[in-house]
């Protein structure tokens, strides 16, 4: 069920994002839709415990290395 919620989450994303060229990544101003997806996820511990993520794997990303921007750990 944990994973499901990922899966949902990261659907609205799915889509062919072509690579960039430098000078389109200086006129277009977000991230490409698998760094929005991956880069945030991999930061979240439920992810990683959902999909059984270890130290090493490239969806993990240490605790200790994670960004909190809410809630009791944001500090």
């Amino acid at each position: 069920m944990e994973q499901a919620f990922f899966y949902y989450a990261a659907s609205g994303w799915c889509s062919i994002d072509g690579e960039r060229t430098l000078g389109q990544a200086q006129r277009v101003p977000h991230s490409a839709k698998n760094i929005r997806i991956n880069g945030a996820f991999s930061l979240m511990p439920e992810f990683s415990r959902a999909f059984g993520c270890k130290a090493g794997d490239n969806m993990h990303v240490e605790e200790q290395n994670s960004c909190y921007v809410f809630g009791p750990k944001s500090g």
